[in-house]
């Protein structure tokens, strides 16, 4: 019931009288009863107040979110991008280093080559 509703208190304060409840503690019971029936309920000024300036103030807000979320999301996508850009380099470094390992095993297993021959040719050196 809204704030303007009547609301008889003295009907319920009889009839809890009538019940056996003394009359103090019956007219205290009417009031809580009145004021969790009739407090806190909005009214269409209540409602009306609501709608123009509460509602236009939160818009204001959302869109100002809104805003700053774009913001967040431009400087995440640049974030986003200079780590794809340092993973690929990363990775095209070690493409590099894996072809030149594979360069050096290729090499060392000429000079190991040409070891075994040098040691070969001590070896027929000594022999003679």
């Amino acid at each position: 019931m809204p704030a303007g509703v009547a609301f008889d208190t003295m009907a319920i304060v009889r009839r809890l009288r009538d019940a056996g409840i003394e009359e103090a503690h019956a007219e205290a019971i009417a009031a809580s009863i009145q004021s969790g029936v009739t407090g806190g309920v909005a009214t269409k000024g209540d409602i009306a107040e609501l709608r123009t300036g509460d509602i236009a103030e939160l818009r204001a807000g959302i869109v100002e979110l809104k805003s700053g979320m774009r913001w967040m999301i431009g400087i995440g996508a640049g974030i986003v991008a200079i780590l794809v850009g340092a993973f690929g380099f990363v990775f095209n470094m070690l493409v590099g280093v894996t072809a030149d390992i594979a360069t050096l095993q290729t090499t060392l297993a000429a000079q190991g080559a040409d070891i075994a021959a040098i040691k070969e040719a001590i070896a027929a050196l000594a022999a003679r």
